[in-house]
């Protein structure tokens, strides 16, 4: 008459393990172990050497076939109450070698610690020792936390700039405002303004750096560069600027869990699995503004939430109090057509011209295709922009 099987399942004891919990274990320990040419499989009866009708459960049998050859490897899935002591590791061995198991290379996942006999006992049978993270304090499921998955937009915001000359300020501040910014190159050809040097550090020298924040920047002006003051070339002698780095984070909910088997003995990580779930369906982000590192360090270390980001991206153009620059097309046509209009008689002089209001301060401009033929774009042309 055939055996009863031996599961363990059924065996009486007062620590007995509940079977959510075990299943649990078993479940992660199965899924950290499923590999390529990896046959994995659970609750698996093995028939006993001695007597093939007495047949033993393997939690988790894993089979290779290495070159040919069949290996076989049994993983013991507990999640007890109590520490796991010698002689649960000497049980486990004994019905490996029932069935024809090598104890060498096995494995055993407990959540639960082990004791120092049981560490010992593991050393001198080959079978390895492990446990899982990312388990409730109950260990009764794994632990869902809050994810995003977020990408950094980095915007220079230039609201201050000094050039300094030695015009007396009370004559400076009589100078028409385009005047004021404007600089010429040691040909007397207009080169731009004041803005268009700041943008070319932060597009092309990556300066300031990528950190939110304020910063003070020095701007290079090559020798012979000057302005126009009352018909006059005035010798630029310093040019700075206020540059605060804006950091937009758009973000996209979700669910996330990591689990993991670490070594018991040395808690080093064996097998790691991180499973992210991101709600992707809505058209539109929360987008959250910071101006300041430390804010926005704090807003990625929160308790419980992990933050996915991609690379810091640093927007092409700058905002200043002359609106986004360089110009884009779309600004520079408004621009003609107000001109235009003004010289028709349409319309009284607009000047002097609210920049600001022409470019607009929708964040989603600073995209937008910038005049092709302005002096800085073409003294560019064939740099790339700067990359962290």
């Amino acid at each position: 008459m055939k055996k009863a099987k031996q599961s363990r399942s059924t065996n009486k004891s007062k620590e007995a393990e509940s079977e959510t919990k075990k299943k649990l274990v078993e479940s992660i320990a199965a899924e950290l172990h499923t590999l390529p040419g990896v046959q994995v499989e659970r609750n698996k009866w093995l028939p006993s050497l001695i007597n093939p009708e007495d047949e033993r459960e393997i939690d988790v049998l894993l089979t290779v076939n290495p070159v040919g050859y069949e290996m076989r490897i049994a993983i013991e899935c507990k999640n007890l109450s109590r520490r796991i002591e010698a002689k649960d590791i000497g049980e486990f061995a004994d019905k490996l070698r029932q069935v024809g198991v090598p104890t060498q290379g096995s494995v055993y996942v407990s959540a639960s610690k082990y004791r120092r006999g049981a560490y010992t006992r593991a050393k001198e049978l080959g079978i390895i020792l492990l446990r899982p993270t990312g388990l409730t304090a109950d260990r009764l499921a794994i632990i869902v936390e809050e994810a995003f998955q977020s990408i950094v937009f980095l915007l220079a915001v230039a609201a201050e700039w000094t050039i300094r000359n030695d015009v007396p300020s009370d004559v400076f501040s009589k100078v028409p405002v385009e005047d004021q910014h404007a600089i010429y190159d040691k040909n007397g050809k207009l080169f731009g303004m004041m803005p268009d040097l700041i943008w070319e550090k932060w597009r092309y020298d990556g300066i300031p750096p990528s950190t939110i924040g304020e910063h003070f920047v020095e701007v290079d002006i090559p020798s012979g560069w000057h302005q126009l003051i009352q018909g006059k070339q005035v010798p630029i002698l310093r040019a700075t600027a206020k540059v605060t780095v804006w950091g937009y984070v758009v973000s996209i909910s979700g669910k996330l869990e990591r689990i993991s088997l670490l070594d018991a003995m040395s808690e080093s990580p064996v097998k790691i699995k991180v499973k992210a779930l991101f709600d992707t369906s809505k058209k539109r982000y929360p987008v959250t503004t910071f101006t300041t590192e430390e804010d926005f360090q704090s807003f990625i270390k929160q308790p419980r939430v992990l933050h996915i980001f991609s690379n810091r991206i640093r927007l092409p153009r700058i905002l200043t109090q002359l609106g986004f620059w360089p110009p884009s097309k779309r600004a520079a046509l408004k621009l003609v057509n107000l001109m235009m209009a003004f010289e028709r008689g349409e319309i009284p002089d607009p000047r002097p011209i609210d920049y600001a209001q022409i470019e607009g301060n929708d964040l989603s401009a600073v995209w937008e295709e910038v005049i092709e033929g302005s002096p800085v774009i073409q003294r560019n042309i064939d740099k790339k922009p700067f990359d962290e």
